[in-house]
């Protein structure tokens, strides 16, 4: 994308965030990492895209390996970013309130022990447990506390949001975290509290899920209604549109009884799903199946009924 487009579609965010246009460009990805890829992602696969009537159902399943952490060709890059940010936008990034000091203690010790499982190096950082911990692996950790009322979100090493904002969540609890998410309240508030009490250490569980954007910034703390507004026609590679997936995974730490909620952004230019017209067709039919209170939800006021259903349809057919 042109850094003149992409100011453009920055400006229109810049009114529901802290930070103006200019930064935030300039905490976008490196772009030419991911481009430089050839190969199809194989998260496409991992992607539920089930057109409605919806289940309403969490989506999650057993984490095989028990671990989260994924390394790939973007992982420097990503943590090279969540530096800068934690050292310049901290008050946006970061925030822990004091009953989730253990569980950000047992965060930094796991995280530590997956790179170390790994071979890679860890840097000794100077700073708080979770906040050293957000700073040597591409993943935003979260920390859910238990309380009378329920869990609440008291603590997070929060990078790379998809248009939310940490200052509005800390502290909340679920119901409050999910405000807007249509049919939550009726639908899976209960399902996901009892969900949460049953979470076992020994079992971590994920889930992945999908948006499109039209540009590849990671660092989003924007409230919803903040999203560009209007359409864009894209060429044939489908260019300006990104696809934006987070893998979500769930773990309850075994001495605080926290959980840990870990969200690893993948991103990935839209021509990637030119070799997968099947995956194309799944998520046309997708969008073209919501309600509207889920297609407002889910899109905001961006516009992908003009452009870039078109194109899937083109590269499905």
């Amino acid at each position: 994308m042109f850094r003149g487009d992409l100011l453009k579609q920055c400006s229109l965010m810049a009114a529901a965030s802290t930070l103006t246009a200019d930064e935030l460009v300039q905490y976008g990805p490196d772009e030419t990492v991911y481009l430089a890829r050839t190969l199809v992602p194989q998260w496409l696969d991992e992607l539920g895209l089930q057109a409605a009537p919806p289940t309403f159902a969490m989506g999650m399943h057993t984490l095989a390996n028990h671990n989260s952490l994924v390394v790939d060709d973007a992982f420097e890059m990503e943590v090279a970013l969540r530096r800068r940010l934690l050292a310049e936008q901290r008050d946006v990034v970061f925030d822990c309130l004091p009953g989730a000091a253990e569980a950000a203690q047992e965060t930094l010790h796991l995280v530590r022990t997956w790179m170390t499982e790994r071979g890679l190096p860890i840097v000794n950082l100077d700073d708080h447990p979770l906040a050293v911990a957000g700073q040597l692996i591409p993943e935003d950790l979260c920390l859910m506390v238990r309380h009378d009322d329920g869990w609440r979100l008291d603590g997070a090493s929060l990078c790379f949001p998809s248009i939310w904002q940490l200052s509005e969540k800390l502290g909340r609890p679920m119901i409050a975290l999910h405000s807007g998410v249509p049919h939550y309240a009726h639908e899976l508030a209960s399902k996901v509290d009892r969900f949460l009490d049953g979470l076992r250490p020994n079992r971590p569980v994920a889930r992945r899920n999908l948006s499109v954007k039209p540009y590849s910034l990671l660092h989003l703390p924007v409230a919803k209604s903040g999203q560009p507004v209007g359409s864009l026609i894209p060429d044939e590679l489908g260019q300006p549109f990104w696809l934006r997936s987070e893998l979500q995974t769930l773990r309850r730490l075994p001495h605080s009884g926290a959980i840990l909620f870990t969200i690893k952004l993948q991103v990935a230019p839209a021509r990637a799903l030119l070799p997968r017209p099947d995956i194309a067709c799944r998520l046309a039919a997708m969008y073209r199946s919501w309600d509207d209170s889920t297609r407002s939800y889910k899109l905001g006021t961006n516009d992908l009924t003009t452009g870039f259903l078109p194109w899937l349809d083109r590269i499905s057919s």
